[in-house]
């Protein structure tokens, strides 16, 4: 993630990174883009660091000369499709939260905020019960229905041009793992807004 973040990679440009890309010397690193580009940058002492650490403590024991293994057995190279399909279903995740969750909570922190001012606990329990519930009355059935239909979804959204069936495939599945944790993911993030206030 730091290379991702201090170097403006792309998903894909990280995942293909090889061991013999990094010159530890030089201070630098090849990146090969989109039409078999090779692109020769500098390695912040921070990225450096980080990518260091991975392979002493974090990558896999590997003959494989890809930088990032997958966690688990076998340990494959990330295939760049792997982070689109995090990336989109990430998106779509999203949605209900920002249109229904968010707007909860827009709505129901400034009577929160009011309540808590005047020390009237019994009014905040009431209306932070109140927020939460309706938050996840929308948001559950949303969690179902995202899980039931991740996958026609996701091949009525993506599934054409250069976006594959496998690849649609994949992210279809993960919107369904995703969709798991969707009314946790709203509570939290309703609760630290609630606390916050107070």
């Amino acid at each position: 993630i730091i290379t991702l973040l201090r170097l403006g990679l792309r998903a894909g440009e990280v995942a293909r990174l090889r061991l013999n890309d990094i010159d530890w010397r030089a201070g630098e690193l090849v990146v090969r883009g989109k039409g078999n580009r090779e692109d020769r940058l500098p390695l912040p002492t921070q990225v450096g660091e980080a990518i260091a650490a991975y392979l002493k403590r974090g990558r896999p024991t590997s003959d494989r000369r890809e930088v990032f293994l997958r966690a688990r057995a076998p340990f494959q190279p990330i295939a760049p499709g792997t982070v689109s399909a995090y990336n989109y279903a990430y998106t779509f995740f999203l949605l209900p939260y920002g249109v229904v969750g968010v707007s909860v909570m827009s709505a129901v922190t400034p009577s929160l905020s009011a309540r808590w001012a005047l020390r009237d606990v019994a009014g905040f329990r009431h209306r932070m019960a109140f927020g939460l519930r309706g938050i996840l009355a929308i948001i559950i059935p949303s969690a179902v229905g995202m899980l039931i239909l991740a996958r026609p979804l996701i091949d009525l959204v993506l599934a054409h041009g250069g976006y594959s069936i496998a690849d649609a495939r994949s992210t279809s599945a993960a919107l369904a793992m995703f969709a798991l944790g969707l009314p946790g993911f709203c509570t939290f993030l309703y609760m630290i807004r609630v606390f916050q206030l107070m």
